[in-house]
């Protein structure tokens, strides 16, 4: 008697299992088109940046310094004042940390990331040198933009390990005030 019982659930669990399959293979297509979705978005916004670049360069080769008013002149004087430049690149294969052209003591090794908090002691370090970049400067100046720049050497957990320092001292210093631009 107990063995009738137990064949009277076989299809169930089998119907059970094909539906469970079902929707893994579901989510599975899901998140490939999600993915493919982003692919081509980013590629159409790069697009439309390189033709942008495309644009500035010609606009800035037909256009002489000569021909610039002097009012442009002097807003770009005034903005250049009020906005405190910090250029942070990554250079060669040790991943060295440069500040306004200048190195650093700083090498990201992937060693150093093995575990949450060697990651962000390094990640400490590196907010600590462009906060001492900051101090340094002595300026007044009412905002600052963080820029990041790499060589073709550098890896990319490295680039990744900046760009999450940065933003978190972005929040740090106030997100109204300062500004992260990553070259391109």
């Amino acid at each position: 008697m107990h063995k009738n019982n137990w064949m009277d659930f076989t299809p169930l669990i089998d119907v059970f299992l094909i539906l469970l399959f079902v929707i893994l293979l579901n989510s599975q297509i899901e998140t490939k088109n999600q993915s493919e979705a982003y692919d081509t978005s980013i590629e159409n916004y790069q697009s439309q940046i390189n033709a942008l670049e495309v644009e500035l360069q010609a606009i800035q080769s037909t256009t002489p310094v000569s021909e610039i008013e002097p009012f442009d002149l002097v807003k770009y004087g005034f903005l250049e004042d009020k906005i405190n430049v910090v250029d942070v690149s990554l250079r060669t294969t040790g991943n060295r940390l440069w500040i306004n052209d200048e190195p650093t003591d700083l090498y990201l090794i992937f060693t150093d990331q093995s575990t949450p908090e060697a990651r962000s002691a390094q990640k400490s370090r590196i907010k600590t040198a462009l906060m001492d970049e900051l101090q340094s400067e002595k300026v007044s100046n009412i905002m600052t933009l963080f820029t990041l720049e790499e060589d073709a050497n550098v890896y990319r957990y490295a680039y990744l390990l900046v760009t999450e320092s940065i933003t978190e001292l972005i929040q740090e210093l106030g997100i109204d005030q300062t500004f992260f631009l990553p070259k391109p």
